[in-house]
């Protein structure tokens, strides 16, 4: 106890208000909510309480004993432990129970009398600041990610300065201890002072070993030239140590920084660091035997976390070798997201590298990368205002809608629904533009663009971060281009929509899936934006001066480009939350049916979506728009164009009273805007569309690929599955607790808010999936139809041309789906004969019409067998593996 410190007893107090109480009875203030009720039963008992512990050593730290005189073995053993303890920390541990329960990271300064340990264990310090600043930037991770808790800590001083130092051009990490005021110049003159030291600690290891191996080849004795063999390589382990500390510090300054040439050289040290890894590895042994010294485990349990303490498992030598391997080579692939130029190709990369195992820190890393609000921190501040600020405003409602609203607690913006229905604002325009009204419209020179400012005076980010220019090159707008009030307020929106995908693509994957479900609302909203700016008389207009034309196979459809391509999106973020709950083991067998029938489903809608987009690309043109004499065939073409809503797109049935006001504003925005002198060149245009129509083409047949035998697969699935019942080998289960109508509405409540794609009902998929009349072999031929037809767009995707840009990931999963086709397409082989030998056996029962009977029980007389699936080979389908019912029972009785 500190006796610095006077302690008041208030046991008298807390006695006199207990007596009050009844039996049963708990108090209820407005300051004691059940969070506190639950917090004061956890308070003393140490199975919850962090804080309640047995009496310790007393002895403050800096008196206790720390042994500094080491042998190279005692130095290699401290340093593997602190390894083990790092690699423990970044997995969730507490830094008070890993790293900080160390003599060594304790009291750092004590240790500046031995060279080498000082300086590991300062960088080693250093790194965690950059880890911890940096998990805590990234915002994509919770607290059973990573444990960032670090108050009453040494590191607690040097994560504040590396805080300090980003907001600077330097990147951080004074050394701990220092007296580096926290400034961007301070940290980065403190991390130069730091990797001096590690170097000059490198350097001395290094003299040390040529000696010891002169010394070896120069002694005649045999145990005098071992000896000095064995220091050698002891001393060589220590450089691998000491190297890896530097190289993996000075990669993640380097990733900190975001610019290309800095992730291009982080790779390079990341590279190195893998080296050095392999040399770790090699020579672990030489120090297993003092991993624990100066290590007291309940050293700071008292500055643990105010939450119920986790059982700290320790990594081992060779686990925290594995781990730190795996992170450089997730920090690899951070390194690397300078390849990607587009909205596709950046969605492509984020799923790949989601999924496979990640950790907190090369998710952070990602997502500073690639996050538009990182790059252009004003942008989220004022995202961030109150509304009652921008209701102070006159168009408070507009504005608002523009911001959305943004949820602190998460990290996330949201996107409101419209002010106004589609074709409202073309209506109000057309009637601003009649005649009789006297007040023709302002020329759309002298409008101020919605988005100009976030294309051309906003700060320059790169290529590969999502961007407003990102997405106006995935939807095939000019980059520059003034699309009109509503058009630039779906593209303010569309970012804010990206971004939220895009953050919780960084997630775990149990908050991806639930991220992603939240965030269908934002699109949902974000679809009315589309449809309002499809419909506008601005965008029609530059539809038609880009030669864009647009034609809906619906008549009464008035979807656009925008509306379409969210659609689009949309059916690609429900599917992956579908298909995640196969990944996560969030679904039973009785489930399994209802899920592949919505993902065949949106599969179907998301082929259809994205085909229309890529087939009606706007046309090329080398000019901003053709120069016409008035009342000549051309114009009177566009303008007529523009009128009939460019063969498709009709303004809805409440503007339609007034169709020749809306045409005729819908025709004087379009001369307007071939009459603006233009901002750009035309090739800056020309160029713009050609790499989007050429580069998208292979990139959306490979999406398409995917795509298809995703579809075939949950329909072959989904055929086998409804033929079991009728062979007798599977019986639907008697649900306990919930009905299958309500289970489906369980599984799919989150997509009925939504109006595109349209919302599918329990009754729907009751016709869908009737058997009534079928035959078993009917549907085991169309079954295997369907995996033949998953297996030919999984070859053509692998054995395609070289221009399909398939990443590594993609290759493994189009790999594994082949091998599940296949694997189900031999059992559905199977399955069918036993029918068929079954529907022959009862020869005698068809001869007397009593066919129908037969083939509704055709495996009656055949094998018993028992379908079992499994997912080892795909983690989103699973194969189905037939056992006869006596080997399944001797496997489970086993």
């Amino acid at each position: 106890m500190d006796p610095n410190v006077d302690w008041v007893s208030v046991s008298a107090l807390l006695d006199a208000a207990s007596s009050e109480l009844n039996v049963g009875q708990l108090l209820h203030t407005s300051v004691f909510s059940l969070f506190e009720a639950m917090s004061a039963v956890e308070i003393g008992n140490p199975k919850m309480d962090a804080g309640a512990r047995p009496k310790g050593d007393s002895t403050p730290l800096d008196q206790r004993p720390m042994q500094l005189e080491l042998s190279p073995q005692q130095l290699l053993g401290v340093m593997d432990h602190l390894l083990c303890l790092e690699a423990t920390w970044h997995n969730g541990g507490s830094l008070a129970r890993t790293l900080y329960s160390s003599m060594y990271m304790m009291q750092p300064a004590r240790t500046a009398s031995n060279q080498v340990l000082s300086s590991y264990c300062r960088a080693t310090e250093a790194l965690c600041a950059e880890v911890n600043h940096l998990v805590m930037t990234g915002c994509v991770c919770e607290e059973e990610d990573f444990n960032a808790h670090i108050a009453g800590l040494p590191l607690e001083f040097a994560v504040t300065a590396a805080a300090a130092a980003a907001s600077g051009a330097s990147s951080p990490t004074p050394i701990p201890g220092s007296s580096s005021s926290g400034k961007p110049g301070d940290a980065a003159a403190a991390t130069d002072k730091l990797l001096a030291a590690l170097s000059q600690a490198v350097d001395s290891q290094d003299l040390s070993m040529k000696q010891h191996k002169a010394q070896a080849g120069s002694d005649g004795a045999a145990a005098a030239a071992a000896a000095a063999e064995a220091a050698a390589a002891a001393a060589a382990a220590v450089v691998s140590r000491l190297q890896f500390r530097r190289l993996l510090l000075q990669a993640l300054i380097r990733i900190k920084r975001r610019q290309k040439q800095d992730l291009d050289q982080a790779a390079k040290l990341l590279l190195k660091a893998q080296a050095e890894l392999s040399n770790i590895r090699a020579s672990l042994s030489l120090g297993a035997a003092h991993q624990g010294l100066g290590w007291q485990e309940d050293m700071n349990s008292h500055l643990v976390p105010a939450v119920p303490p986790r059982t700290v498992k320790v990594y081992t030598a060779e686990e925290a070798v594995d781990y730190f391997e795996s992170l450089t080579a997730q920090l690899l692939r951070v390194a690397h997201i300078t390849s990607v130029n587009s909205y596709r190709a950046l969605k492509d990369y984020l799923m790949d590298f989601a999924a496979q195992p990640t950790c907190a820190t090369s998710r952070s890393a990602m997502h500073i990368q690639v996050s538009y609000n990182a790059w252009v921190p004003q942008v989220s501040q004022q995202q961030q205002q109150p509304s009652q600020q921008q209701q102070q405003q006159d168009g408070s409602a507009a504005a608002a809608a523009a911001d959305g609203s943004y949820d602190a607690k998460h990290h996330q913006h949201h996107i409101p629904t419209p002010s106004h229905p589609p074709g409202a604002a073309a209506a109000a325009e057309a009637a601003a533009a009649d005649p009789a009204n006297g007040t023709p419209p302002p020329p759309a020179s002298a409008a101020t663009p919605r988005g100009s400012s976030s294309s051309s005076s906003s700060p320059v980010v790169p290529v590969w971060c999502l961007s407003p220019r990102m997405l106006r090159a995935s939807l095939l707008l000019d980059p520059e281009a003034d699309l009109g009030d509503d058009g630039e307020l779906f593209m303010e929106q569309a970012v804010i929509a990206a971004s939220n995908l895009v953050q919780a693509l960084l997630m775990n994957r149990s908050r991806c899936r639930r991220r992603l479900r939240r965030g269908l609302e934002d699109w949902g909203n974000l679809y009315q934006h589309g449809l309002n700016a499809d419909n506008s008389p601005q965008f029609q207009a530059y539809m038609v001066v880009h030669g864009w034309t647009w034609a809906n196979e619906h008549p009464g459809d008035i979807a656009g480009p925008l509306a379409t391509w969210v659609e689009v999106e949309t059916c690609s973020v429900m599917l992956a939350q579908l298909l995640m709950g196969f990944e996560l083991s969030l679904y039973e067998p009785a489930d399994y049916a209802m899920v592949y029938w919505y993902v065949d489903l949106l599969g179907m809608v998301w082929q259809q979506g994205s085909k229309h987009l890529q087939e009606q690309q706007p046309a090329l043109i080398t000019t901003p728009g053709p120069t016409h004499k008035k009342g000549s065939s051309s114009s009177s073409s566009s303008t007529a164009a523009a009128a009939a809503g460019l063969g498709g797109a009709k303004l809805p049935s409440k503007a339609s009273s007034k169709g020749s006001k809306a045409a005729t504003a819908a025709a004087k925005a379009a001369q307007q805007q071939q009459q603006q002198p233009a901002k750009h060149s035309s090739s800056s245009s020309s160029d713009a569309h050609a790499h989007s129509s050429g580069s998208s083409k292979p990139a959306w047949l490979l999406s398409n690929l995917i795509l298809e035998a995703q579809r075939q697969l949950a329909m072959g699935t989904l055929r086998l599955m409804m033929a079991l019942p009728l062979l007798e080998l599977y019986n639907h289960p008697e649900l306990p607790f919930n009905s299958e109508a309500q289970r489906f509405d369980q599984r799919f409540a989150a997509f009925h808010a939504l109006q595109r794609p349209e919302p599918l009902a329990y009754g729907q998929f009751v016709t869908s999936t009737s058997v009534e009349g079928v035959e078993p072999v009917q549907l085991l031929r169309l079954a295997g139809d369907s995996f033949k037809r998953a297996q030919q767009a999984c070859g053509v995707a692998l054995k395609g041309p070289s221009s399909l840009p398939i990443s590594q990931q993609q290759q493994l999963d189009l790999k594994a789906m082949d091998r599940v086709a296949a694997t189900n397409g031999i059992a559905v082989m199977l399955l069918a004969r036993t029918a068929a030998s079954s529907s022959s056996s009862n020869g005698t029962a068809a001869a007397s019409g009593e066919a129908a009977a037969a083939a509704a029980k055709p495996a009656a007389a055949g094998p018993q067998l028992k379908p079992h699936y499994e997912f080892a080979v795909s983690k989103n389908f699973p194969t189905l593996t037939l056992k006869s019912a006596a080997a399944a029972t001797a496997a489970a009785a086993r």
